[in-house]
């Protein structure tokens, strides 16, 4: 067969090109293919005129809107481990009508959940989200165990406290607001229970509500009707990307043996240690006598809510960490 020249690579994939064969002065290598960029948003449809970025990016305004409403919401707080109370939301902010210049490229900031904590340590606030010059502050980060806390009120959302720390920045839920992010953008936590010896943490605090306290201090029954104990308060809900959906919920506190032998039944009721309604991570935990519930390490927050992650377990034999926050979000709607 004739020798030939090397294929060119496809454009827009960055593939390279075939090789020549000899001899190269008439069979030359083929060219490599263009390369491609993918910006980090989807345009959800409505005749191009909803957006919904789901990483940082840039909004090209080549539709010449002038007025958008606008959904911005920061990384949720991680959980904190070794009986963590839950991660606090991510602020969250929505503005409608806002005027925007045709033609112009905004910068789009979406905030990372924070990182999970590893055992035993206090949680971490989640990263800020920004656009349209407005700042969702990321949630804050839930108490563990016996190590006072940092990180419970710098979120825009207060993390839940570890249980039995006392109230040096530990015992008691995070404040819902840092002093940079005004106006206020969430709730506060939940304090943590205000014993030792049954290890129940306070819910980190949503956009909608305050994170709920672990618990009473007493072992608790078997009437478990309405009861919130620990939960993460809920976020808000929107429909701005065609259905209603949930954002921004805190983080469930963590519990280790709230019930005691022969209380039964050996569970714990629908809300209790929840995750809030907008991405909120469960809380782990044990029950009496050590049969797991949900798992010892708290869940994650959901990717794109901003809800703070769970808080981890603790206690004999083993101390368990938490898992990373949701990642923020930035939506927008074009209105005129």
């Amino acid at each position: 067969a004739p020798a030939t020249s090397g294929s060119n690579g496809v454009d827009n994939t960055g593939g390279g090109g075939g090789g020549g064969a000899v001899p190269a002065a008439t069979n030359s290598g083929g060219g490599g293919g263009s390369g491609i960029v993918i910006l980090k948003y989807r345009d959800r449809g409505d005749s191009g005129r909803l957006f919904l970025f789901t990483g940082s990016g840039i909004w090209n305004n080549t539709i010449n809107a002038k007025t958008i409403d606008y959904f911005v919401v920061g990384g949720g707080g991680s959980g904190g481990s070794d009986r963590g109370g839950g991660g606090g939301a991510g602020g969250l902010i929505f503005a409608s009508g806002h005027p925007v210049t045709p033609g112009t490229s905004y910068t789009i900031t979406v905030g990372g959940g924070a990182p999970g904590a590893t055992a035993p340590t206090f949680g971490t606030e989640g990263s800020n989200s920004v656009a349209f010059g407005v700042d969702a502050g990321g949630g804050g980060g839930g108490g563990a165990s016996g190590v006072a806390n940092p990180n419970a009120g710098r979120g825009s959302s207060g993390a839940g406290a570890a249980a039995g720390t006392g109230t040096a920045g530990a015992g008691q839920g995070g404040g819902g607001v840092s002093g940079a992010q005004s106006p206020e953008q969430g709730n506060d936590g939940g304090s943590g229970g205000p014993t030792s010896d049954i290890y129940t943490s306070g819910g980190g605090g949503g956009a909608g509500e305050a994170g709920f306290q672990g618990g009473p201090g007493t072992a608790i029954g078997s009437d478990q009707t309405n009861i919130n104990y620990g939960r993460g308060g809920n976020g808000v809900s929107y429909t701005i990307e065609g259905t209603t959906k949930f954002y921004a919920g805190g983080g469930g506190g963590s519990f280790n043996l709230p019930t005691r032998s022969g209380q039964t039944p050996n569970t714990l009721g629908p809300n209790i240690f929840k995750g809030g309604l907008g991405g909120g991570g469960n809380g782990g935990g044990n029950l009496f006598p050590g049969v797991l519930s949900d798992g010892a390490v708290g869940e994650a927050g959901e990717v794109n809510t901003g809800g703070g992650s769970g808080g981890g377990a603790g206690g004999s034999p083993v101390s368990n960490a938490s898992q990373n926050g949701g990642s923020g979000v930035v939506i927008i709607k074009v209105t005129g």
